[in-house]
């Protein structure tokens, strides 16, 4: 996934300069170590933050693995013993480097695709985790955390496509081994007929969808994902489609197949299609709500005005925080407002008391209103469908109540998720709602800004 070009003496150097160290230092391999042991510990994402959100590796990877090899290279430490297995120092590297991995996992779903990259096409997990006890309870964190379908489902995206057949279950079939390494001989055979299961069922679909030139199960995703390009071209119709920014298009083809195995038994956690559609709401959003603005929004001031009463002062505030949102996320490089943070720029796009703290939403709004009249009519209907919740045996979650709940672990008894999909698909291409139609309108109306 990471393209750079390696220089271990500079990345070395690089390390030693965050870890206080001087250059040459052979104490480099411990203090490395020691630093990412603290980070594994972190109990939430804004201590852990600051390790990660490089624009070529979002785990900065580059920054705790190629660091050790050099500390391997000078002779630091061995990566051996002299019995041939993996010495102390590598068994510990890995321990550590696993459960950063395994920290981040369970604080965010947002570097899934990045960590199960690491795990299973870089080969962290065949090559390292499942030969040292330390990185075989990792392995057992990870399934306790978030079941098989995590080593299976990142296959099916647009990021790497399995290279065959039997590559698709090479990762999941490590986990029994890791659970029986664990003294779980009766959750391992649960899991080994579990996969045996799934594969099977995986089997069914290459028999019904490959194409006959197909070699392997990616001629098989290739034949589902051109049908889930299909649907959706139908669906939301080849104007909306075309208009979809790429990454939108990738997550509403991978929600597809992701539904298709769903149904088939091949996957099992259902939040991940809700998120998959949700990604794209919030995405889209951003395009209209923070994007076009990052400019004005970085020269933005925000003065909190004299006299209010104790409720006035608690509705100030409460925008002040969205102002300090985006100011944050402006910054470089930038990143884009979660799905409910750019909902509450929505909300206070027309708003009294936003425009007596900050001229910000008044410019924006003025701006916009010149490019398409009628802009903020069209933000405040966007609003509104967003407010909009759907009942399922007693649950009323709004878009951004399942966006949430989609994209943190250990949610998945919050909801009914499989009940879900139908109404966000609905909500995203079905009138009178089309509300991907309407973020788009927006968008292109601010080219002309």
């Amino acid at each position: 996934m990471n393209t750079k070009t390696i220089h271990l003496d500079a990345l070395a150097d690089d390390a030693r300069r965050r870890l206080g160290l001087v250059p040459g230092d052979p104490g480099l391999f411990r203090a490395l170590l020691d630093s990412m042991r603290r980070i594994g510990r972190a109990t939430s994402l804004e201590q852990i933050s600051p390790h990660l959100h490089d624009e070529d590796d979002p785990l900065c990877v580059w920054r705790l693995k190629w660091p050790f090899i050099y500390c391997l290279r000078e002779g630091y430490v061995s990566a051996f013993d002299a019995s041939g297995k993996y010495s102390t120092e590598y068994a510990d590297w890995v321990e550590a480097f696993g459960h950063i991995l395994f920290t981040i996992a369970k604080l965010t779903k947002q570097y899934d695709p990045w960590i199960q990259h690491t795990l299973n096409f870089e080969d962290f997990l065949f090559n390292e985790l499942q030969h040292v006890a330390g990185g075989q309870r990792v392995v057992c964190d990870f399934y306790d955390l978030r079941g098989i379908d995590f080593f299976l489902v990142h296959y099916f995206g647009g990021q790497t496509t399995a290279a065959s057949d039997t590559a698709l279950f090479e990762s999941a079939r490590l986990v029994p081994k890791c659970l029986r390494a664990s003294g779980r001989e009766e959750e391992a055979g649960l899991v080994e007929r579990e996969i045996d299961d799934r594969e099977k069922r995986l089997r069914e679909i290459v028999t019904e969808y490959s194409p006959p030139h197909a070699a392997s199960l990616s001629g098989t995703l290739d034949g589902l994902r051109l049908l889930a390009e299909r649907f959706w071209v139908d669906y939301l119709s080849s104007e909306v489609w075309a208009l979809c920014c790429d990454t939108s298009r990738q997550d509403l083809v991978d929600a597809f197949v992701a539904e298709y195995m769903l149904q088939n038994g091949v996957l099992k956690g259902w939040s991940q299609a809700v998120l998959s559609l949700c990604k794209v709401i919030e995405r889209e959003m951003a395009s209209v709500f923070f994007l076009p603005w990052i400019e004005h929004i970085g020269s933005a001031s925000f003065d909190m005005p004299e006299n209010l009463s104790r409720s006035q002062a608690k509705r100030a505030q409460s925008r002040q925080i969205t102002f300090q949102v985006l100011q944050s996320s402006s910054r470089q490089p930038s990143h884009p407002p979660t799905l409910g943070q750019l909902l509450f720029v929505g909300k206070f796009w027309c708003d009294s008391v936003m425009d007596q703290c900050t001229n910000l939403f008044r410019e924006m709004r003025e701006t916009a209103d010149r490019s398409a009249s009628g802009f903020s009519n069209m933000a405040a209907r966007f609003v509104k469908l967003c407010e909009e919740t759907h009942e399922v045996d007693g649950e009323h979650p709004t878009v951004m109540e399942l966006r949430n709940a989609a994209a943190h672990p250990g949610r998945e008894s919050d909801f009914t998720w499989p009940e879900y999909v139908g109404w966000l698909k609905e909500f995203l291409g079905k009138p009178p709602r089309e509300a991907l139609r309407l973020l788009i309108q927006m968008r292109e109306a601010l080219k002309s800004k």
